[in-house]
């Protein structure tokens, strides 16, 4: 393929000169500096391969900027890192043999010319002054012809549109902030007057009304006569760096408040809080600490100090410095959990206490300390052993106890027989004598026979409550879900087949359960249910009421009538067996049927209490065990 005759031109020039496919980036043309340079023809070969020595395109690529410039040429700077040289670079776009369009870029070599503008911005402050940050902008002002000259990075950071301003000191002074502005005009004074350097932070306000803050540095230069000739400096927005400042300010403020708030959390915690460094340096010791090791905390030494605390394992030997818990966590970044030791203080006395230690570690999981908790246990300890011979003491009396109980149940039951068989030779003497002698005695003997009938009648029914509430104490509880609706309704079933003309409105909630052994609890909800059908018997309509109520989150059952109730005077005498708050004459029973009942919420963990008022009822509260009630 022949090549433009035009490009033929660049063979005998010696600055760089190659032509690239846009799309493919293909070298199809270099000049002979080039070969020269490279010690090859690169035609055919990847531009970004030849000249930036990498494998794909180069992410700074101007294909498509030269494409936007529609044929004008797009001049630019480049250091070259394969050939270590600066270029002052045009490309642009031309047209190939083929008629397609390629990319043609021309390199004059500036090295020599960009390194001599380096040493010349050592020696020129205006260029040194320029370079020293971001966001700065160069000024030189004649004083003796009030001449200035601004870069286009002031006219930016003043915000300055005109291209042309002809009193330039006085669109800076209209710019500078009005609170400002007297102090400015001072320092400028006082530079020039005093020959001092020139150096003043101070706002700007833009044409939007915007606030900025700047820091102008000048310095005064005089003539060979030592006349002031000239100031020259920069001016640099620190509006971000203000703002960073603030926000540093803020920020050390909140960390002073953490910092504090942190402190004072830690000397009011209840456990010994000691925090290290990296090198087990102890650099935090909370009060209690202090109070713990009944010596000064060695704060900022060298960890071999800690030996001063006389910690010691639970048989009494000395732990050194390096192998103790807080050390190994700060040193190792090993974890320590309830390890038990013991400090001895300077009089001698030994304290227990369980250490908890950890590492702290930065966000790149390296160790940058360590933390300890200690808790003093000694007191927790002695009362440890005095639960230990407690708990043995209450064995012992547990197994007399048991044995008293026995020997208790046997004299209950010898007791019964022994009372049951003259019981029922008087009894049974008792009627013989009306039966066979009845004509010959008068009415008042017939009487006394009759009362003698009706106390053994009574002593047996005393003697049957007896053994019952010694079998409900030691009834083996079995603990199952019992539906106390149902049994509540067999017991009223039951009542009613007994005493059918009974006029009374019976209200039972549905589904009322608990957890509970259903033998006794059927023995305490027929006595609660008896007494409320027997103290409504005079009522010309009785309400019995069973249910369910919540009493402070706790579920309450409870057994309600409108009989004949009790003054809640006597209410402590209401669970006692054989105690009676209304005459036996009027209500039938032994008295003891309320103190099965409470022994029988007793043994389930529960309670129960009874509220009344004369003539208008009684109300049965009685609970479960709170934990057996929540798995019911």
């Amino acid at each position: 393929m022949k090549k433009i005759p035009e490009l033929r031109l660049f063979n005998s020039i010696n600055q760089i000169a190659y032509v690239s496919d846009l799309k493919t980036h293909e070298i199809l043309y270099v000049n002979n500096y080039f070969k020269e340079i490279l010690g090859e023809n690169p035609v055919g070969k990847k531009c970004y391969k030849v000249l930036q020595g990498i494998n794909s395109p180069c992410s700074f690529c101007t294909n498509e900027k030269i494409l936007e410039q529609n044929g004008e040429p797009l001049e630019r700077e480049f250091h070259n890192p394969v050939l270590d040289k600066d270029f002052l670079v045009t490309d642009k776009i031309i047209e190939w043999i083929d008629g397609r369009k390629v990319r043609f870029e021309f390199a004059i070599d500036i090295s020599k010319l960009k390194q001599h503008q380096r040493s010349l911005r050592e020696n020129e402050k205006r260029l040194k002054l320029a370079q020293k940050a971001a966001n700065i902008g160069t000024w030189d002002w004649n004083l003796k012809t009030n001449e200035i000259f601004w870069s286009n990075e002031i006219k930016e950071i003043f915000g300055l549109k005109e291209k042309s301003i002809e009193d330039k000191y006085k669109a800076f002074l209209n710019c500078v902030h009005p609170q400002d502005r007297h102090y400015v005009i001072d320092d400028i004074q006082s530079a020039v007057k005093n020959n001092e350097e020139y150096d003043i932070e101070h706002r700007i306000v833009l044409s939007d009304g915007n606030i900025r803050w700047v820091r102008e540095k000048g310095d005064v230069l005089r003539d060979s006569k030592g006349k002031v000739d000239r100031m020259l400096g920069i001016t640099q927005d620190i509006t971000d760096r203000k703002k960073m400042n603030e926000k540093i300010f803020t920020i050390y403020n909140k960390l002073e408040e953490e910092s504090q708030r942190l402190k004072t959390i830690l000397n009011n915690a209840p456990e010994a809080i000691v925090i290290t460094d990296r090198d087990a340096r102890i650099i935090f010791a909370n009060k209690v600490a202090e109070n713990l090791y009944n010596r000064p905390i060695p704060i900022g030494k060298e960890y071999q100090s800690h030996s001063s605390f006389s910690i010691r394992s639970t048989d009494g030997s000395k732990i050194n410095p390096e192998n103790l818990p807080l050390t190994r966590s700060a040193l190792y970044g090993e974890v320590y959990r309830g390890e038990e030791l013991s400090i001895q203080w300077p009089d001698g006395q030994n304290r227990h206490i369980i250490v908890n230690t950890a590492p702290i570690k930065n966000k790149d999981d390296e160790i940058i300390g360590a933390v300890g908790l200690f808790q003093d246990i000694t007191d927790r300890k002695e009362i440890e052993e005095k639960i230990k011979s407690l708990n043995s003491f209450l064995m012992k009396q547990t197994t007399k106890l048991s044995s008293v109980n026995e020997e208790l149940e046997a004299f209950s039951y010898s007791v019964s027989h022994d009372l049951r068989s003259p019981l029922r030779s008087i009894n049974g003497f008792s009627q013989a004598i009306l039966e066979d002698y009845e004509h010959q005695l008068d009415e008042e003997g017939k009487d006394y026979l009759h009362r003698i009938r009706n106390a053994t009648q009574r002593m047996g029914e005393l003697i049957d409550g007896l053994l019952k509430l010694s079998r409900i104490t030691r009834h083996t509880l079995d603990y199952s879900k019992v539906n106390i609706s149902k049994i509540a309704e067999s017991i009223i079933s039951s009542l009613k087949k007994k005493d059918p003309n009974r006029k009374i409105i019976i209200k039972i909630q549905n589904k009322l359960i608990a957890k509970a052994d259903k033998h006794l609890l059927q023995i305490a909800l027929k006595n609660l249910i008896n007494n409320a059908w027997k103290f409504t018997r005079h009522k010309k309509t009785a309400i019995i009421e069973i249910g369910k109520i919540e009493k402070e989150g706790e579920q309450v059952f409870f057994i309600k009538d409108n009989g004949t109730g009790f003054n809640m005077d006597y209410v402590d005498k209401l669970f006692v067996p054989f105690q009676r708050l209304h005459s036996s004459d009027t209500y039938e029973g032994t008295g003891i049927g309320l103190g099965i009942v409470k022994r029988v919420f007793n043994r389930h963990g529960g309670k129960i209490w009874a509220e009344s008022s004369e003539g208008k009822g009684t109300t049965f509260y009685f609970t479960f065990n709170k934990d057996m009630e929540e798995t019911a």
